[in-house]
C-alpha cells in the first residue's frame, strides 16, 4: 500500500506554469486592448468590425505570450501546457464579456476557443523547442 501526501507547496510547484503563463498573457491583453481604445479614441474612428478585430488579434497573442511562458517554466508537454492556458485565457475572456453582458454564445465563439487553444498550443510548442543559447567564456 502507497501513502502519498499532497502538500500545498506540491500543487503549486505543479499550477505555477500554468498560472503564471495566464497571468502573462492577461496583463499583455489588458495593455494591448487599452492601447487600441486609446488609439479609437484619439483617432475618433470607432466600428465595431475594427473593434472585434483588435480584440481577437489581441486574444491571439496573448494565447500564444500565455503558452509560451507556461510551456518555459514547465520545459515539457509544450501542445498540453499552451491549449490548457489557451482553454483557461477563453473561459476568462467569455465570463468576462457574459457579466458585463456583450458576451452571446454563437458559433464566433466555439471559434474563439478553437482560435485560443490553437495559438496557445503553438506557443507551448515554441516554448518547449526554444533552444537555449549557449554561453561562450
Amino acid at each position: 500500500m502507497h501513502s502519498y501526501t499532497i502538500s500545498l507547496k506540491s500543487i503549486f510547484s505543479t499550477l505555477r506554469p500554468y498560472i503564471l503563463g495566464v497571468f502573462t498573457a492577461a496583463l499583455i491583453n489588458i495593455a494591448i486592448v487599452a492601447l487600441c481604445s486609446f488609439m479609437f479614441s484619439v483617432s475618433k474612428t470607432f466600428s465595431s468590425e475594427a473593434v472585434l478585430g483588435v480584440v481577437i488579434g489581441a486574444d491571439v497573442i496573448c494565447a500564444f505570450v500565455g503558452g509560451y511562458v507556461a510551456a518555459r517554466i514547465k520545459k515539457e508537454k509544450g501542445i498540453v501546457c499552451g491549449a490548457i492556458v489557451g482553454g483557461i485565457l477563453f473561459i476568462l475572456v467569455l465570463t468576462g464579456g457574459m457579466i458585463s453582458g456583450f458576451e452571446e454564445v454563437t458559433y464566433r465563439t466555439v471559434l474563439s476557443f478553437g482560435i485560443l487553444l490553437i495559438f496557445g498550443a503553438l506557443g507551448g510548442i515554441k516554448g518547449v523547442n526554444r533552444k537555449t543559447r549557449i554561453k561562450i567564456k
